[in-house]
Order: C-alpha cells, then structure tokens, then sequence
C-alpha cells in the first residue's frame, strides 16, 4: 500500500523541495486550474490538493505519520486499497 505525503510550503522558504512544488503543480495541470505561462500559485495549489485528498475515498489520512507541531509541517495520506474503498 502506497502513502503520499503533503508538505506545508512557505513560497519564502528557499529549501523548499521542488519535488514537493511539482506535484502540487502537476496536480493544477490536470485540474485545469494552472497553464504554463500562468502566475505560479504554490499555496493555493497545495490547498486545492489538500482538499482533494480529503474529499477522496481512495485516501485516508495517517495521522499517526503526519508531523504538525515541527518546522515544515506535514501529512501523510494512505492510498486505500480497492476492495475496502465503501
């Protein structure tokens, strides 16, 4: 079973992992919400990822993983298997 981890992002943080930036970005791209060209939005990105993988029914978050109280803050979600997606 795969995870996927979302990391908080501080466009002023300049060792922000671009990884990290790209999937958020990715993410807009196959939305719709962000072209080449476009103004890049890294917070509104990760706010729209984060809210998707809330609403899914094939994530669920781990609690027990995610690291909210540290310097770089983040979450970690678990992709659901299949047969016990409701």
């Amino acid at each position: 079973m795969g995870s996927v981890t979302v990391s908080a992002f501080d466009p002023s943080y300049s060792q922000h992992q671009e990884s990290d930036l790209s999937s958020k970005q990715a993410w807009a791209k196959f939305k719709g919400k962000y072209k080449d060209g476009d103004k890049v939005d890294p917070a509104t990105w990760k706010t729209r990822l984060r809210c998707a993988l809330n609403k899914s029914s094939e994530f669920e978050e781990v609690p027990q993983r995610s690291q909210l109280d540290i310097s770089e803050p983040f979450k970690v979600y678990k992709i659901v298997d299949d047969t016990t997606v409701k």
